[in-house]
């Protein structure tokens, strides 16, 4: 989110272009949207303490009492591509990282917090944890490896790149046919410079 006085100029700056009897209104008496969710995304002040943040945050600022704040009522993201019974599950699933997200599972969060996983969305330990996840996410996944659909709608969520990389070259292995390098670069030739 972007310090209070961001939004504060950017209600000035529509007020001083519109130039009409809206001037008074709130940002020139056009509507605006703002998304996100405010308890997540809160604004970084440099060695700032928590009273620092919530002073920077929207909620501070005046502008606050003249917005009209709506909520989701459903959740839109679940009902793609889903059938009516992995609905609830889904629901489910969905009200338990939430509860994650705002600290109501696991006990009191002082910096550390152990969250016991239900057993349908847990892998248990195992010799091979990279085959145990990918025959659970994408089972007879070797029968599919034409069909890129197949793979749309499921993901593998990992917290690290080394662990993307193992989980990649392993579903590489499973494909019968020759890989191919595609080479990019991010920066100009050393010769392209002197050319000009």
């Amino acid at each position: 989110m972007m310090h209070r006085h961001c939004f504060a100029t950017f209600d000035r700056t529509l007020r001083d272009i519109i130039h009409s009897s809206d001037m008074h209104k709130l940002f020139g008496g056009k509507t605006i949207v703002f998304g996100g969710d405010l308890r997540h995304i809160l604004p970084v002040i440099q060695r700032g303490n928590r009273t620092d943040i919530v002073w920077a945050s929207l909620h501070s600022s005046k502008l606050r009492c003249e917005c009209t704040v709506l909520r989701l009522t459903i959740n839109m993201r679940l009902q793609v591509g889903c059938q009516t019974n992995d609905l609830d599950e889904k629901k489910v699933f969905a009200e338990w990282i939430r509860k994650i997200g705002e600290g109501s599972i696991g006990g009191r969060n002082d910096g550390a917090a152990e969250v016991e996983f239900p057993e349908d969305v847990s892998v248990r330990s195992t010799r091979d944890h990279i085959h145990s996840i990918v025959s659970i996410i994408y089972p007879a996944s070797e029968n599919h490896l034409d069909d890129p659909s197949y793979f749309q709608d499921k993901t593998i969520l990992v917290p690290t790149n080394e662990e993307v990389d193992a989980i990649t070259n392993y579903m590489l292995e499973l494909m019968k046919d020759e890989g191919k390098t595609y080479l990019s670069s991010n920066s100009l030739c050393e010769t392209f410079n002197k050319l000009f």
